[in-house]
């Protein structure tokens, strides 16, 4: 059998008493953060609202739009599948019980074929394609296609998945198709499988398919373990809108509880993949998809408002508060401690150690301090040493960073500052 024909067998195979009580939870909080999500983003999904086809189609259509809107999903291993489960499974499941078993077929599927995809040009949100597939799944089963029919469906969809270009998602009113289009791709896919069209039964593994066409190293292993291992059961749930690279440092910034204006600029340490974003995410306008792409502006965005909500991101907000936005995200940095730590350095030991500015592990600057810093470290020319000449000053609460004369943007202790190591 083919990767397709083996998922449609199980996904109409798929029974209520099959799922384990934490994948209904799970389900469950799925389809209301999705609700909620698509609610925040009416505003900006107006224009695109307009264009949208008629009938459930437009209805997934229209859905997707608005929930990835300000970035506010839900996630699991490994994709953003909500954006494609939630509506297509609830446009065409005629009972409450056949909806919840579109939507979990519909994430077992799309989260497996993006960790089929995981080492390829695009990465978590940006694959798009998954919406295809879970679209095109959730849709067969809402509308209680057989084995067959479903196969064909999944295959339709998937002859022609999107491949989208990095400009046109990091910043730009365009990212809101991102699950939108393949959406609806997906579902006109079941349609037409309903009415007999056939598509390409080995599209995903074949040598010039959907898995060499869009990774580098294909894992179709990953398509595995249906009904024993549940995705669905790793789903997370923002709860600030904004890239899930980005919720610690939000809730560390409005866990610092300081005011803007006391702020002279803040480091920020975070994992490469955030401080790789915040690269991609660079362009000349201040919108809310680069809001939600970058840590420093996110971070200037909540100590200036001193919260972050969907209201933060609306161009009345961000137009009013511009140029202060602007200038705390351009005193700040992101960096993470990856490009400062190699596999193997030597130790090398400086004469006189100097205070350095710390991190938004976190700590913010105040403005106008002669030292602006509440640790200090040896630098190394390469690493730090494993033992310094000097201590290094771990600050692990606001109150110890204020004692010492400095604010803090967030300390919490599990992010103590600690003495790297080289090797």
């Amino acid at each position: 059998m083919t990767i397709c024909e083996e998922i449609a067998d199980w996904a109409v195979g798929l029974r209520a008493d099959d799922l384990p009580a934490s994948v209904r939870e799970r389900a469950g909080l799925q389809a209301r953060c999705i609700e909620a999500a698509r609610v925040a983003g009416a505003a900006p999904a107006a224009p695109f609202a307009a264009a949208a086809p008629d009938g459930p189609i437009g209805e997934i259509y229209r859905s997707a739009v608005a929930s990835i809107a300000h970035d506010w999903d839900d996630y699991l291993f490994m994709g953003h599948t909500g954006h494609s489960a939630v509506p297509a499974a609830a446009a065409f499941a005629t009972d409450p019980e056949r909806e919840l078993l579109a939507r979990v077929a519909a994430n077992e599927v799309a989260g497996r074929l993006g960790a089929a995809l995981f080492l390829g040009p695009h990465n978590g949100q940006f694959w798009a394609s998954i919406h295809c597939a879970s679209a095109a799944v959730a849709s067969a089963v809402g509308l209680g296609l057989d084995a067959e029919r479903t196969a064909q469906a999944l295959a339709i969809a998937l002859y022609q998945p999107p491949y989208g270009m990095w400009p046109g998602f990091m910043g730009p009113q365009s990212k809101l198709l991102t699950a939108a289009e393949p959406a609806a791709m997906g579902a006109r896919a079941a349609l037409l499988a309903a009415e007999g069209v056939t598509g390409a039964l080995d599209v995903i593994e074949h040598p010039r398919g959907v898995l060499t066409g869009l990774s580098f190293a294909p894992r179709p292993a990953m398509f595995g373990g249906l009904g024993r291992v549940w995705l669905t059961d790793t789903l997370a749930y923002k709860r600030l809108p904004g890239c899930a690279y980005l919720q610690s440092v939000a809730e560390a910034a409005l866990a610092a509880d300081i005011e803007a204006d006391a702020v002279a600029s803040a480091e920020i340490e975070a994992g490469w993949l955030a401080c790789e974003m915040e690269e991609l995410g660079r362009g000349p306008d201040l919108t809310p998809i680069r809001v939600n792409f970058s840590a420093t502006l996110t971070v200037a965005v909540a100590l200036i408002a001193g919260r972050l909500t969907p209201a933060e991101l609306g161009p009345g907000w961000l137009s009013e508060y511009e140029a202060e936005v602007r200038a705390l995200a351009a005193g700040s940095s992101c960096d993470t401690t990856l490009r400062r730590l190699p596999r193997r350095c030597a130790a090398v030991s400086t004469p006189a150690p100097r205070p350095i500015s710390v991190s938004a592990t976190c700590c913010a600057s105040a403005a106008g301090s002669a030292t602006p810093t509440c640790a200090t470290r040896t630098p190394r020319r390469r690493c730090w040493a494993r033992s310094a000449p000097t201590p290094l000053c771990a600050v692990t609460s606001a109150a110890r960073c204020a004692s010492a004369g400095v604010a803090a943007t967030a300390t919490p202790a599990s992010k103590a500052l600690t003495q790297p190591r080289c090797g």
